[in-house]
């Protein structure tokens, strides 16, 4: 399954990102998907794989609720609510 599309009403774009270490210098790749096998979970960390909100309509504050929905390549759709977390 591929995960293609990842949209909120909270922001203007979302952009998936992977982090990587290149030498001594830390990058961060856009991915353009998401791909996972049958019953496998993907995991958003900081320094890792994770999400960006771009351009948010309002400002996102520790203790928000932040709806962000997902569509599959071969289509279907599914919704997370994010607890929106202090930067440690």
């Amino acid at each position: 399954m591929a995960i293609n599309r990842i949209e909120s009403d909270c922001c203007t774009r979302i952009a998936l990102h992977e982090t990587t270490l290149d030498g001594d210098r830390v990058r961060m790749t856009r991915t353009e998907a998401l791909e996972l096998a049958p019953l496998e979970a993907a995991v958003l960390t900081p320094g890792g794989a994770h999400l960006m909100l771009i351009a948010p309509i309002e400002p996102i504050r520790h203790g928000d609720v932040v709806p962000i929905e997902f569509s599959c390549a071969g289509g279907g759709t599914f919704r997370v609510d994010f607890d929106v977390m202090k930067n440690r």
